[in-house]
C-alpha cells in the first residue's frame, strides 16, 4: 500500500518544529563554549577553572529543569499548543539569560547566571523533543532528524571561526532564541493543526538506562575525544585554518543528512553501533597522528564527521523507540538527563583532564 502524501500544513509543522529543536541545541553547543568561555577567557581575563562552579550549576539545573518537564507534560497530559506556548515563554527566557550573562561583570557573577540558564534550557529541550517526536510518524522522523543534526553542525562550525569575537557569537544565538519566540507565535495554527501520537512503546522506563547505554559511551568518549582533536597541542593541529572548520562542518552535515535517510531501515542502535566503529577509527587516527606517523588531519575530520552526525540523528531519534508510552517525557527527561546533562559534561573534564 501506497504511504499517502503529507499536506503542506504537515511539512511546514514538521519543518518548523525541526528548525526549533536544532536552533535551541545550537544555542547550547555554542554559546556557552564559544561566547561566555571566550569573552570570559578573553575580555574578563578569567581562567576555565574559575567557571567550573558555572559549568556544574548548568548541568544541575539542566537536569532539575529536564525532569520537570517530563513530570509536567506527562501529568497534563499537555496538547502541542501548550507545549508550543512554552516553546517560545523558554525561549524568551533564554534570550535573556542570555543577554545577563554576557553582560555579568565578574568572576562571580558569570557563573551566578549558569544556574537560570540550565534550567530553562532543560525545560526547552524536554519540550521540544517531546514535540518533535509526536508531531513527526516513525516514516519521516529519521529525515528530519538527519536535516537537524545537519543544520546544528554547520551553524556550529561556521561559527567556530569566529571565536576571536565572542560577542558576535552570542549576538547570533541570541538571534536565534528570538527566532524561535518568532516562529512559534507566528505559526502557532499551523504547529497545533497537524495530527500528534503519543511516542514510545510498551517497554517499562525502569529498563530505559540499559538500553541508552551504548549511545551513552558513544557519546562520552566523542566528547572527550573532541576536547583532545580541537585544543591538543602538535606539529600538526587538525583544526589549524579557517578551511578545517568548514570542511568539517560540511562533512558533518551530509553525514547527519545521509544518516537521517537511513534511520527508517536501520533504527537509533544501528546507527549508533556505526558511529561507535567510525569513534574508534578516529581514536584510531588521532593517536597516529599525534604520534607523529603522519598528517592524518583531513582522515580525522571525515572520520570525526562520521561518528557525531550517526549518533546525532540517533540521539534526536532514539526516544520515540525507547521511552515508555505511559510516561513518554518522563523517559525522554530521565534519558537526556544521561546522554547529554551527564555523559557530555563528563566527556568535557575527561578531555580536558588528559589535555
Amino acid at each position: 500500500m501506497n504511504t499517502p502524501l503529507p499536506a503542506k500544513s504537515q511539512l511546514w509543522a514538521w519543518g518548523i518544529v525541526s528548525w526549533l529543536l536544532g536552533a535551541s541545541f545550537t544555542f547550547y553547543v555554542t554559546f556557552v563554549q564559544y561566547a561566555l568561555l571566550g569573552r570570559a577567557t578573553g575580555e574578563l581575563q578569567l581562567r576555565e577553572e574559575d567557571l567550573t562552579i558555572g559549568f556544574g550549576l548548568l548541568a544541575l539545573l539542566g537536569i532539575a529543569g529536564s525532569l520537570l518537564a517530563g513530570y509536567w507534560i506527562d501529568r497534563k497530559r499537555a496538547r502541542p499548543g501548550q507545549l508550543v506556548q512554552a516553546t517560545a515563554y523558554l525561549s524568551g527566557a533564554v534570550a535573556l539569560v542570555a543577554v545577563l550573562a554576557m553582560q555579568a561583570p565578574g568572576r562571580w557573577t558569570r557563573p551566578a547566571v549558569f544556574a537560570p540558564m540550565g534550567r530553562a534550557l532543560g525545560l526547552l529541550f524536554i519540550g521540544l523533543l517531546f514535540l518533535f517526536l509526536s508531531l513527526l510518524p516513525f516514516r519521516v522522523r529519521g529525515i528530519f532528524a538527519g536535516f537537524t543534526a545537519a543544520i546544528v553542525y554547520l551553524m556550529a562550525n561556521v561559527l567556530a571561526l569566529f571565536t576571536a569575537t565572542p560577542d558576535k557569537i552570542g549576538l547570533f544565538d541570541l538571534g536565534l532564541m528570538l527566532g524561535n519566540v518568532a516562529l512559534a507565535l507566528v505559526f502557532y495554527d499551523i504547529l497545533t493543526s497537524v495530527p500528534a501520537e503519543t511516542p514510545g512503546g510498551e517497554r517499562p522506563l525502569k529498563t530505559m538506562p540499559l538500553r541508552l547505554w551504548p549511545l551513552a559511551a558513544v557519546v562520552l568518549i566523542d566528547t572527550a575525544l573532541f576536547v583532545q582533536v580541537s585544543r591538543a597541542p602538535g606539529q600538526w593541529p587538525v583544526y589549524s585554518t579557517a578551511h578545517d572548520w568548514l570542511s568539517n562542518g560540511l562533512f558533518h552535515f551530509l553525514v547527519a543528512a545521509f544518516a537521517g535517510l537511513l534511520y527508517a531501515r536501520m533504527g537509533w542502535l544501528k546507527l549508533t553501533k556505526l558511529a561507535a566503529v567510525a569513534l574508534a577509527l578516529t581514536l584510531g587516527l588521532f593517536v597516529a597522528h599525534r604520534l607523529g606517523a603522519a598528517d592524518l588531519a583531513k582522515a580525522i575530520i571525515i572520520a570525526y564527521s562520521l561518528t557525531v552526525g550517526l549518533y546525532t540523528v540517533a540521539l534526536f531519534t532514539v526516544f520515540g523507540e525507547e521511552t515508555s508510552r505511559a510516561r513518554p517525557a518522563t523517559g525522554i527527561a530521565w534519558g537526556m538527563c544521561l546522554v547529554g546533562w551527564m555523559c557530555s559534561p563528563a566527556g568535557i573534564a575527561l578531555g580536558t583532564a588528559l589535555l
